[in-house]
């Protein structure tokens, strides 16, 4: 047995996230933003990007156990 995740997995799992945790997700691992930078780009603190970006991490983590 392995731990991959396929990608058809990961793709629904992020598409049940909120769109602000999907948002924080994509530009933090898909464009590569630090924290401050995505809390520029929307607008956000970095206090709300940073525990946004913790409580997707769990939901993922969850969704793709």
């Amino acid at each position: 047995m392995t731990d991959a995740v396929s990608d058809v997995d990961l793709w629904q799992a992020v598409a049940r996230l909120t769109i602000r945790q999907r948002s924080i997700v994509y530009l933090a691992y898909w464009q590569d933003l630090t924290e401050a930078e995505i809390a520029e780009t929307l607008d956000l603190t970095r206090s709300s990007v940073h525990r946004t970006l913790i409580r997707a991490r769990i939901a993922l983590g969850k969704a793709l156990r």
